[in-house]
């Protein structure tokens, strides 16, 4: 467990002022320290404040890489944008950033860590993510976080939330886009691992010809299950397989009953060469018949009911679809 520290350590102190009167540029304690920090190709546009470490905050226009890039880049208005960097280029090499004698740009491939707000973007495009559904990125808002790890925390708790806000007096429509246009259904969720969401090709085991084996295209991207729908869903499956199982019991109770039947009668032909209808048979075979005919429509009810049950849980117009219609994963 990490403990929080809150006290000085007189001996690393001692240290520290040694080396500041060698002169010596050591980092410790956070002092000043001497390292690779690149030059910042600043665009005519931009306020750039320099931290000494590699870190810097730029208030221009719209740009995720070079100058002529994004919307800025292109003469565009309203595409205001604030850039937080840590660590510029930290990767430009296996050694890390350059020195000053080399002059980058921004680049979410290369930077360490990253806060990127436009008042108008391509994002996705911007950071190379891949396509999902109902996603679209183009000309929008958008705020991007990226970095190697990310952590968000809630001491009580943490929502994320797609649509309009639940405000007051914003008239029939509610609230807008960031451009003043109308968002008529919520946007999507999506979480996905590995940054890829094409179809896969999955080879179907058959159990009962282990050789036999079929390629199937299976889509990555797939939606989330709602777990009370599918609890229904099993509770309503599993009465379905109850009445079925039921209906084959009392099937092979009529076998039984009509095979004893069978079994105990007496076929008596008198006098000889005239067929005679066995007399035992006419009252178990009637009722058996009636019984069918009964369960004939017993079953065609089971057929409506397993109809009803794709209809309500399986089906996308389901008013108790098992898959949620905006948050997909892969």
């Amino acid at each position: 467990m990490p403990k929080i520290q809150n006290q000085k350590n007189y001996k690393n102190q001692n240290k520290v002022e040694r080396l500041k009167e060698a002169a010596v540029r050591h980092g410790i304690e956070c002092h000043d320290i001497d390292e690779a920090i690149p030059f910042y190709e600043a665009a005519p546009c931009e306020n750039v404040i320099h931290g000494k470490n590699n870190t810097l905050i730029v208030l221009g226009r719209d740009r995720p890489s070079i100058r002529s890039s994004g919307f800025g880049g292109r003469g565009g208005t309203q595409c205001g944008k604030i850039d937080l960097i840590a660590g510029l280029a930290s990767s430009f090499s296996r050694d890390g950033p350059p020195d000053s004698d080399t002059i980058v740009n921004p680049n979410f491939a290369l930077d360490a860590s990253r806060i990127y707000i436009s008042q108008r973007s391509n994002i996705d495009a911007y950071m190379g993510i891949a396509e999902a559904v109902r996603d679209s990125s183009k000309a929008s808002a958008a705020i991007a976080i990226k970095s190697d790890c990310i952590r968000i925390v809630g001491r009580k708790n943490i929502k994320i939330v797609t649509g309009k806000a639940r405000f007051e007096g914003l008239g029939r429509d509610g609230e807008l886009n960031a451009s003043g246009g109308k968002e008529q259904i919520p946007g999507t969720i999506s979480f996905i691992a590995g940054n890829y969401t094409e179809e896969e090709e999955k080879m179907m085991i058959n159990f009962l010809d282990p050789a036999g084996g079929q390629s199937r295209k299976i889509k990555k991207l797939q939606s989330l299950v709602k777990g009370e729908n599918l609890i229904e869903a099993f509770e309503e499956a599993l009465e379905l397989i109850d009445e079925l199982a039921t209906l084959v019991d009392q099937n092979n109770q009529k076998i039984i009953n009509l095979a004893s039947s069978y079994a105990a009668h007496v076929h008596i032909s008198t006098p000889p060469g005239f067929p005679v209808v066995p007399t035992t048979q006419i009252p178990a075979g009637l009722k058996i018949a009636m019984q069918g005919a009964g369960q004939v429509a017993y079953s065609k009810l089971m057929q409506k009911k397993t109809l009803f049950f794709k209809e309500n849980f399986l089906k996308q117009t389901g008013p108790l679809y098992i898959n949620s219609k905006h948050v997909y994963t892969t």
